[in-house]
């Protein structure tokens, strides 16, 4: 698993704008691409594309991620993913001091993912979002950095 940033555009839209992906995982529209603040990481395994991880900036301290890998490519590929990608951000983006997680509550699946990874739940957004509340999950810089490559 390989991880490079990226402000290719077509590559970013073929993974993030995903109907599958968006489909469970985004309210209507609100994705909007950013390449000039967001960062964008492709990931690649055997140089085929198998997700995008976006950081977001939320202040000078806090950037926001969103893990996008492709339906194929889930499963065993999936905390991996996200480790490295949190791994990377340590090791590139010492500015960042945490980072957050926030989806629909319905997503139970979710939560699990965020706690394996490492994150840790900090509470609920109620009524933020079109399917109810919204839950956000956090990990701290420090804790970044204990995780153990996968």
């Amino acid at each position: 698993m390989i991880f490079k940033r990226t402000k290719d555009i077509e590559l970013i839209k073929s993974v993030v704008l995903n109907n599958e992906l968006l489909s469970t995982t985004k309210e209507d529209s609100e994705f909007s691409l950013n390449v000039e603040s967001d960062c964008y990481l492709a990931c690649f395994n055997k140089d085929k594309i198998i997700g995008v991880a976006v950081f977001s900036p939320e202040s000078t301290t806090t950037i926001n991620y969103h893990p996008n890998l492709l339906k194929e490519c889930r499963g065993k590929d999936s905390l991996p993913f996200t480790v490295n990608a949190l791994k990377w951000l340590y090791e590139n983006a010492s500015m960042y001091k945490k980072v957050n997680v926030k989806f629909p509550s319905i997503y139970k699946h979710i939560k699990v993912y965020a706690e394996k990874a490492g994150f840790t739940f900090e509470g609920t957004d109620r009524q933020s979002c079109k399917s109810g509340d919204r839950m956000m999950y956090g990990i701290t810089r420090n804790e970044i950095g204990e995780l153990k490559c996968q």
